[in-house]
């Protein structure tokens, strides 16, 4: 299992002076590359300064190109973020982007980054955007007043991991030409050991590094970061926390196991844990349902359970002492009949699946 980080970062804008330089950004670049190099155990930590469009759409897709199996890619970006006419496309600023012609001189996330998130072969993918708007780009499962939301899309990004500076109404914020930005300065103190390790082998993930920047966001009186993640079912380790220049390579990423596999100790633990994770994200992110808002939540009735359709409700069990109705299961669906193997089943593959916004 390779560990591999890609750094960006447009400090200089040389064709449109609608865009402000940014000197603040060589200290997001330098400071990042020096921890992720001393601190992850990475292979290899790349990074760039001041690239015209069409380098960066080069070296960002050889970077993902090149990535096995089991590996880590993590993807870095500090500079100005456009947001398009449209109120939803995000670009990412280059040396040479005009404002008034995007699609050709700037980095479009939705179209590339998100295309090449889909497609590489890589097993664990983190990205960190510090930019105005940036959160306008999210993983597949988002949150709006608790509801989860679902984008059509027909790829899943498996195991990957985004954390931005702002929402996507939002600008970053810069704190002047010697200092790192306001958002980058929090994951640097956080991957410097301030982001409270929870792993067994003290390696500092990328859900501690969220925690810890959502809370220190929050106690600095600053709109919060947002974080989304699909297909995260290991954690995925960043920095070893107090042993710079000691990391010990993390165990290989569990491959995939079949639906039909023993429900054993382990396979428990890592759904029970799955489980306190997302409530413990549901709580840092408030994310949590307020059932007191009758027009938007409407809780399930007591008595026995039942399952809803379109059209009508269907008891799971039969008459007190009775059998359990005899007409089969709709698809998708967990009769009593059925409840002892499929839903443990179905309750397995939700383990596989991200419990939050979305680690």
């Amino acid at each position: 299992m390779g560990r591999y980080a890609l750094v960006l970062g447009t400090a200089t804008y040389r064709a449109d002076p609608r865009l402000a330089a940014l000197p603040g950004v060589r200290q997001d670049v330098d400071q990042l590359r020096t921890v992720l190099d001393t601190d992850g155990d990475f292979d290899d930590v790349t990074a760039h300064l001041d690239l015209p469009v069409a380098h960066m759409r080069r070296i960002v897709e050889d970077f993902y190109g090149a990535r096995r199996r089991g590996d880590l890619a993590l993807f870095y970006y500090s500079g100005h973020g456009i947001q398009h006419a449209d109120g939803q496309s995000l670009f990412l600023g280059t040396v040479d982007t005009d404002t008034q012609s995007l699609h050709a001189s700037a980095f479009d996330v939705e179209g590339v980054l998100r295309h090449l998130l889909n497609t590489t072969s890589a097993d664990q993918k983190v990205v960190f955007l510090d930019c105005c708007f940036s959160g306008a780009f999210t993983a597949r499962h988002r949150f709006t007043g608790g509801v989860r939301q679902e984008p059509r899309r027909v790829r899943r990004e498996r195991g990957t991991f985004l954390l931005q500076s702002s929402s996507h109404l939002k600008a970053a914020k810069a704190q002047g030409p010697d200092r790192p930005s306001l958002f980058t300065e929090v994951l640097l103190t956080g991957l410097r050991g301030a982001a409270q390790a929870t792993a067994e082998d003290g390696w500092t993930t990328a859900g501690d590094l969220s925690r810890y920047a959502m809370s220190e966001m929050s106690r600095r009186r600053q709109d919060k970061p947002v974080e989304s993640s699909e297909g995260v079912t290991e954690p995925i380790r960043l920095v070893a926390a107090g042993a710079a220049g000691h990391a010990s390579r993390p165990a290989g990423v569990r491959g995939e196991e079949p639906d039909d596999a023993p429900f054993d100790t382990d396979r428990w633990r890592r759904l029970l844990t799955y489980y306190v994770e997302c409530l413990q994200r549901s709580a840092v992110l408030q994310f949590f349902v307020n059932p007191a808002i009758k027009s938007t939540y409407l809780a399930a009735p007591a008595g026995p359970e039942v399952v809803f359709s379109a059209v009508e409700a269907i008891p799971l069990r039969g008459p007190a002492g009775g059998s359990p109705r005899s007409r089969p299961p709709r698809a998708g669906r967990c009769s009593t009949a059925t409840r002892s193997w499929r839903c443990r089943r179905r309750a397995d593959r939700y383990a596989s699946r991200p419990c939050s916004s979305a680690t």
